[in-house]
Order: C-alpha cells, then sequence, then structure tokens
C-alpha cells in the first residue's frame, strides 16, 4: 500500500466549530510536479 502524504487536521477546531472544511497540502511536498492537495470536510456529532 503506497502512502500519498500526511495531513494534521485539529480535531479541537472540529470540535469547537461544529463542521471544518478545507484544502490541505499533503506532507511532504512533491519535489517533481504540483503539490498534491486533500479537500476534505469534517462534522463533529456526538450522537
Amino acid at each position: 500500500q503506497k502512502s500519498f502524504g500526511k495531513v494534521t487536521i485539529q480535531i479541537d477546531r472540529v470540535v469547537m466549530l461544529g463542521s471544518v472544511a478545507g484544502e490541505y497540502t499533503l506532507l511532504p511536498e512533491s519535489k517533481s510536479g504540483p503539490n498534491r492537495n486533500l479537500e476534505i470536510e469534517f462534522q463533529w456529532s456526538n450522537k
């Protein structure tokens, strides 16, 4: 299984705001070609 990279999300922001959406750059950044981005949305629910 090949990894495309890593991204760190601050979960406390998701809990505080209820939802967080955005585009995050995967690390490490690509040395050849464009950076790899991940578009993601988190929703907090305690149900």
